[in-house]
């Protein structure tokens, strides 16, 4: 049947349960392609669902399309001037402005027609008309109805309008065509059934849709026959049993196909570069196709032909819907590519089984319970890992290399290499160009005899560098490389082990090297500082052996230590010089002190996570020994003394102006509210720590705090009985140049819920308030704040004096 036959002089209700009209939205990936179908070449819309209710027909399934037709022949009929002969109607039972929208543009689409202009499209004109409500732009089906007819009337113009006319108006077989099931007893269904049924039931999936379309374009091809075979033997076999058994359905393996195939497009296009050429020939050639596609991918109007790109490699990387209407314009899946997703898929049959119980760590988080071959091909990819590490594993080839040995050391550069859409083709084509070269000879043997070069390889050199000195140990002794692979396959060194060379004290000695990985295991774990150092001692122990400025990193007034991997890696393998020592320094002579006191205790090899006691004791040995000797008296004494205020550093971070201007950041900002002074927080820690300092009367004092503003002191309040707050600020005076510059006030502290008069007559101290305190220390009035200010002292003297003030303010 067909639109004009079935509903000529009817009229199309669309019931309260149905959605809104959607199609025409711009967000939509469906109206264009569908647009296209209908007026491009003969299209069947399957069966629509409904029934016949007081002279309307009602549908159940199919409103979506039945709006679409009923806008493009209403458009059609206009466009020919025979509106009046139109005789379809569409109405809303719950949507009255869709519907008075429906019929006002049944009466003046016609004469509209002419007004449509290069400056104004179409729906542009309809909405500048005084019947048009502007209330109705607010309603999604209005709304999107004239989204689509902005694309009819794009698709349609006068040179394909009269084939268009005939194909779907004058023709007797008409190019729409579409099945009716009446839902009504006499077929034994109803509305009721045919919804339950709807709603249980599930639609074709993206990958079985895939699967048709790939399969009618292999048809021709020589391989067609294996092809489909496989499709549905081998293949199908490959992905359930590398399947995520974990997820929501594990039963089904459309997900696991459908991200393998299309993994399988990125890489081919990545090295053929076929489709950027193809987008650019749309832009030039084909306008309105390439404004779709700018809709399509949600862009504007001024992305480049390589934003596009990288547009569409994202929405396939994540299995993001791309309709199969757009495969053949981008010619996404050309002959070519088949015979690269064939051979790949052979490939990956043939080595999934052996690569997944290679026990090779391929840079996932290790909680991942999936197999090595799922990880890297049939899930949503990843330009800087996975993409690559799949392509390593389809380029191997059988022969003196093995497949351990391959994905070892491309693995490592691989993880080892900032990899973007800038740097991957040149990678890929590396990775092509070395598996060549280690079909006829020895990976290991090419690298040590620097036959594999990195130069426009792509990959960092320095990860190059660190695996031919490896490959040089390993052509020695083969047991050299699973050794590197164990501390390898962590994700704290994700294939980069090269600092810990810098720290070995014998050369190529393997049970030093194993007992030193393992030192390194113990104290970062797979990912970082492990949480079982306790009191930050790996980082305070550092500082104990560090030169003046030795263990962290200078960024304008900012001085910060490692908080992240990354930073940690980077000071791992800073061997530059500073004061005549390498940056590293710290860490060399830690690990050498781990060494010898573990190798005294325990089988170092031997690794147990009950080794992480010892490697504490020992660092809380290193920073009690350093406190003790007094060797360190500057700034980096409170930073090895303390772990509060390791604690408080939001990333790891201070502001460092000079030796004695120093300030904790409770953030990377300085702002108030996490600023805490150096000297002024690590008097607070000790006052928190020596229970001399504690008032008796705690009833009536607040705990000692610290205020974090740009003005930061240690304070403590006490309420006295005439309802006033006394307090005692301590605090390190900034800008001095040198440590005894602790300083007092002594105050009445304002209530801020006082009028300013209130303040001055009741809260703030006067002279008289104080006095026999503040003349016994020698502290000043200062009338401008009302407040007693002391004299500077040291540390130690402040220390005496806190306390003792403490004890004087609370008999006072």
């Amino acid at each position: 049947m067909n639109f004009i036959e079935s509903f000529n002089n009817k009229t199309i209700l669309i019931p309260r349960l149905q959605r809104d009209y959607v199609q025409g939205s711009r967000k939509s990936a469906v109206i264009s392609p569908f647009l296209d179908s209908l007026i491009e070449k003969d299209c069947d819309l399957n069966y629509i669902y409904g029934y016949e209710e007081g002279g309307c027909f009602v549908p159940v399934d199919g409103q979506q399309r039945l709006t679409t037709l009923w806008l493009l022949y209403l458009y059609l009929y206009a466009r020919s001037h025979n509106t009046k002969e139109f005789r379809v109607h569409m109405k809303f039972a719950s949507r009255e402005y869709a519907g008075d929208f429906c019929e006002r543009l049944h009466e003046h689409l016609e004469e509209l027609l002419s007004r449509v202009s290069s400056t104004q499209s179409l729906d542009e004109v309809i909405i500048d008309q005084n019947w048009f409500i502007r209330s109705w732009l607010n309603n999604s089906t209005v709304s999107n109805m004239l989204g689509t007819l902005k694309l009819i009337n794009q698709k349609i113009n006068f040179d394909n309008f009269s084939e268009i006319w005939n194909r779907l108006v004058e023709s007797q077989t008409p190019s729409v065509t579409f099945a009716f099931l009446q839902m009504d007893e006499s077929n034994g269904l109803d509305d009721d059934i045919y919804i339950k049924m709807n709603g249980r039931g599930r639609k074709l999936s993206e990958f079985e849709n895939l699967k048709s379309w790939m399969d009618e374009k292999v048809s021709l091809l020589s391989f067609a026959d294996e092809w489909k075979n496989n499709m549905d033997n081998a293949w199908t076999d490959l992905f359930w049993q590398n399947r995520n058994i974990e997820q929501e359905h594990p039963e089904e393996i459309d997900d696991e196909q459908l991200f393998f195939f299309y993994n399988l497009l990125v890489l081919y296009h990545i090295q053929s570069g076929s489709l950027q050429h193809t987008i650019a020939s749309i832009r030039e050639n084909e306008q309105y196709l390439f404004e779709e596609l700018l809709v399509l991918l949600d862009l504007n109007a001024k992305a480049d032909d390589t934003e596009v790109t990288d547009s569409i490699f994202e929405r396939l990387l994540k299995a993001s819907n791309i309709p199969l209407i757009w495969f053949e314009r981008l010619r996404l899946m050309p002959e070519e590519f088949f015979d690269f997703a064939i051979n790949s898929t052979r490939r990956i049959v043939s080595e999934a089984s052996r690569f997944n119980n290679m026990n090779l760590y391929i840079g996932e988080d290790p909680n991942n319970t999936t197999k090595p071959i799922y990880q890297i091909s049939m899930c949503a990819g990843s330009l800087d890992r996975t993409l690559p590490l799949f392509y390593a594993l389809l380029s191997y080839q059988e022969g003196k290399t093995s497949l351990f040995d391959w994905m070892r050391v491309i693995r490592n550069l691989i993880l080892g290499t900032p990899i973007t859409k800038e740097n991957i083709a040149r990678i890929l084509k590396s990775i092509h160009s070395y598996a060549a070269s280690c079909k006829d000879n020895d990976i290991y043997e090419l690298l040590s005899a620097h036959n594999l070069s990195a130069e426009g390889s792509g990959f960092y050199r320095s990860q190059f560098e660190e695996e031919t000195f490896k490959a040089e140990w390993i052509v020695d002794n083969k047991e050299w490389a699973q050794l590197f692979n164990t501390i390898e396959g962590t994700s704290f060194c994700r294939g980069t082990i090269g600092f810990i060379f810098n720290y070995l004290p014998e050369h190529r000695n393997k049970q030093i090297f194993k007992e030193y990985s393992t030192i390194i295991h113990l104290m970062f774990g797979q990912s970082g500082v492990r949480y079982n150092i306790s009191e930050y001692n790996l980082q305070r122990s550092l500082m104990c052996f560090t030169s003046h400025y030795g263990f962290g990193y200078r960024s304008g007034d900012k001085l910060k230590f490692m908080s992240s991997r990354e930073e940690w890696h980077k000071f791992l393998n800073d061997s530059e010089e500073f004061e005549g020592q390498p940056h590293n320094y710290s860490m060399k002579m830690l690990i050498a002190r781990l060494y010898e006191g573990l190798k005294e205790r325990v089988d170092i090899c031997n690794y147990r996570e009950e080794f992480c006691n010892d490697i504490n004791a020992i660092m809380s040995s290193i920073i009690a020994d350093t406190l003790e000797s007094d060797a360190i008296k500057d700034w980096r004494y409170f930073f090895i003394k303390y772990p509060e205020i390791w604690s408080s550093m939001g990333r790891s971070m201070c502001r460092w102006i000079n030796d004695f201007d120093i300030y904790v950041l409770g953030s990377t900002q300085w702002r108030n509210g996490n600023i805490r002074e150096l000297r002024s927080f690590a008097f607070l820690c000790d006052v928190k720590a020596d229970k001399e300092c504690h008032p008796e009367d705690y009833e009536n004092w607040d705990y000692p705090n610290f205020w974090y503003s740009d003005e930061t002191c240690m304070f403590i309040n006490r309420k006295c009985t005439n309802n006033r707050v006394a307090a005692i600020d301590v605090f390190y005076e900034r800008g001095k140049t040198n440590p005894d510059q602790y300083r007092f006030r002594l105050f009445y502290r304002p209530d801020n819920n006082t009028s300013k008069e209130e303040k001055e007559n009741t809260s703030l101290a006067t002279r008289n308030e104080f006095a026999s305190i503040a003349n016994r220390e020698s502290f000043d009035y200062s009338e401008n704040d009302h407040k007693y200010w002391s004299g500077y002292y040291s540390y130690s003297e402040a220390f005496s004096l806190f306390k003792k003030l403490v004890i004087e303010l609370g008999n006072y």
